[in-house]
């Protein structure tokens, strides 16, 4: 069995035991059985699949890295997020990435807002003589 974990700057993704491991990384897909020899990979945007008897997990993967070595897969990455197909686990992560988006630019507005209030409050304070 291969023990892996997928963590991001959020949290564990996923933290479970498997027997085998697909990973498409920068350079093509490597697939991981127990005693593999070690190894190291970019994923920039890509998918992991998980499989344990009949149950596969995928998780897509953006800006990580993979080691595995000793039957010990970990994964670090900026962003991933689980599904029952890789088609599920990407539009869970572009969904999440949407959500941040929003979440900035409202913060954006917030900001120039007060940047103005602080603008106006400066002028009316320079007024005053002291």
């Amino acid at each position: 069995m291969l023990n892996v974990s997928i963590v991001t700057p959020n949290g564990v993704v996923l933290e479970d035991e498997f027997y085998s491991v697909v990973a498409q990384g920068d350079n093509g897909q490597i697939g991981i059985l127990p005693n593999h020899v070690p190894i190291m990979m970019k994923i920039s945007k890509g998918f992991v699949r998980l499989r344990k008897d009949d149950h596969v997990v995928y998780v897509s993967i953006y800006n990580g890295v993979l080691e595995q070595s000793k039957n010990k897969v970990t994964i670090l990455a900026q962003d991933g997020h689980t599904g029952a197909t890789y088609e599920e686990a990407e539009e869970k992560r572009l969904a999440r990435l949407k959500s941040r988006d929003d979440e900035n630019k409202r913060l954006l507005v917030d900001f120039v807002g007060a940047e103005n209030e602080l603008i106006k409050s400066i002028k009316e304070a320079s007024q005053y003589k002291i």
